[in-house]
């Protein structure tokens, strides 16, 4: 059979896996309701980010690319999401075609 190795991406933000979880029950210390998962396939890197409403993701996301992409010198080319609402907005998906990062 194939190796593993023959799957996985080879650079940095090849290939980033979001998802949003909650709303959870009960609230973190600065009242977070949701958490955002970001996790780098190519070497696992994870990234959590807490939020109190979900209309945040999109401002988070954005953020999140300019940090990352600028801390590694590495572009997002592709984003794995469930297509639950949160990153289905014609904002979101706006935004990612015009940077180039493919669903």
């Amino acid at each position: 059979m194939f190796e593993d190795s023959q799957w996985r991406e080879k650079e940095p933000l090849q290939l980033i896996h979001i998802d949003l979880c909650g709303p959870i029950r009960t609230q973190s210390l600065g009242n977070a309701k949701y958490f955002m998962l970001l996790i780098d396939i190519c070497n696992r890197k994870t990234w959590v980010y807490f939020l109190k409403e979900k209309s945040e993701v999109f401002k988070i996301f954005i953020e999140f690319k300019a940090m990352v992409e600028n801390e590694s010198g590495y572009r997002i080319q592709r984003l794995r999401s469930y297509n639950r609402g949160e990153f289905t907005s014609n904002e979101f998906k706006e935004f990612c075609k015009k940077n180039g990062i493919r669903r």
